[in-house]
């Protein structure tokens, strides 16, 4: 009994471009809907407001921007991401918090988040 499988090993009639996009069998949006999520993000709207206008979840418009989802289409990305804190940054959040300041305030200074500075807080090490 002979088995022939040599569907499985031509390879020349597949289609060899990667499912991205539209053309991905499980897409939701389309590239114009893509373009509609940063023309609107870059006028100021609120990732909510956004959502609601093109029909998609909050974390879908989320993902869109920061390009973890459509990364291929053009578009302004988020780019959210604090500087790393020195040595001196992570002393002053020390003293500033020995003052009594609170970590909003201690965070709104050295330009980082409020769970950053909690987490060095937290750490009780602080360098010399």
């Amino acid at each position: 009994m002979k088995l022939d499988f040599q569907y499985k090993l031509d390879t020349t009639t597949y289609d060899k471009k990667p499912h991205r996009g539209e053309t991905h069998s499980m897409a939701k949006l389309m590239e114009k809907k893509v373009r509609q999520i940063f023309a609107l993000h870059e006028r100021g709207v609120p990732q909510k407001e956004i959502a609601k206008k093109v029909k998609i979840g909050k974390v879908n418009v989320s993902l869109v921007l920061s390009g973890d989802r459509w990364g291929h289409v053009e578009g302004k990305r988020n780019n959210n991401k604090k500087p790393r804190l020195t040595k001196k940054d992570l002393s002053k959040i020390f003293e500033l918090h020995s003052q009594g300041l609170k970590q909003k305030e201690i965070a709104d200074e050295l330009n980082t988040t409020q769970s950053t500075v909690s987490r060095v807080l937290r750490s009780n090490r602080c360098p010399a």
